[in-house]
């Protein structure tokens, strides 16, 4: 069985149209934040109904769907995501927004005998916890590691892509299929056969910028999203 394992798509849905063209899967399992930053939440989000088998509630989808604050986010961030709702007039319809607040917070699988957690964030903070791989071992440990054992914890919400075991867990995060963090490549994760492998989407992000600016988006936004060298 070949697993896709996508998150934080974002709005992003260049990424997400060209990962459908080009990548062959079974199953697919999104670790949540469809929406929020990304001119396209209502499409995404629609894309991701159609073709996910699992999904798990991010911090930003709460946040646009229930229309509270958004957790988990710095200040700064949390303010590029306010904005640019007002810039592309976020407004979900009936139905994806009610998808997305009949997301769960965590998930659990059994896919041919491997036990898997999906969650966001961490498992102890679903919407705000923040765990990267470079943390103390025991900081990642506090966080992700619950009383009963997984095979995989499977997470997202850093943009950043890596795995780390502990305990017997192997912890993973695919990166960010729309907004990533590091060298600003969307990266996405497949298991099979035992194995996973984060691997790397090549796109026009141009395109996608040319929607930002045609919205008016201030440069330094556009640039806290895509880096300045684009």
């Amino acid at each position: 069985m070949r697993v896709l394992i996508i998150s934080d798509i974002h709005g992003n849905i260049v990424t997400m149209e060209k990962l459908l063209k080009q990548e062959q899967y079974d199953l697919m399992i999104c670790l949540g934040d469809i929406v929020d930053y990304g001119p396209f939440p209502n499409e995404v989000v629609q894309m991701v109904r159609e073709n996910a088998d699992f999904c798990v509630l991010g911090n930003h989808d709460f946040s646009l769907a229930f229309g509270t604050e958004c957790p988990g986010t710095t200040d700064e961030f949390r303010e590029i995501t306010y904005n640019l709702r007002d810039f592309f007039d976020y407004e979900l319809t009936l139905e994806n927004a009610n998808y997305i607040r009949n997301l769960p917070y965590t998930m659990e699988l059994n896919l041919l005998s491997v036990e898997i957690l999906m969650v966001h964030s961490s498992p102890k903070s679903p919407l705000d916890g923040y765990v990267t791989l470079d943390q103390d071992v025991n900081i990642i440990k506090e966080q992700m590691i619950q009383e009963r054992h997984f095979d995989k914890i499977l997470y997202g919400h850093t943009h950043k892509s890596g795995y780390i075991t502990i305990e017997n867990t192997v912890i993973l995060n695919p990166g960010s299929l729309g907004f990533p963090r590091g060298d600003r490549h969307p990266t996405y994760g497949i298991f099979e056969d035992g194995n996973f492998e984060i691997k790397t989407l090549e796109y026009n992000a141009k395109k996608l910028i040319n929607v930002y600016k045609d919205h008016k988006v201030p440069e330094k936004i556009i640039e806290m999203l895509f880096g300045s060298d684009r």
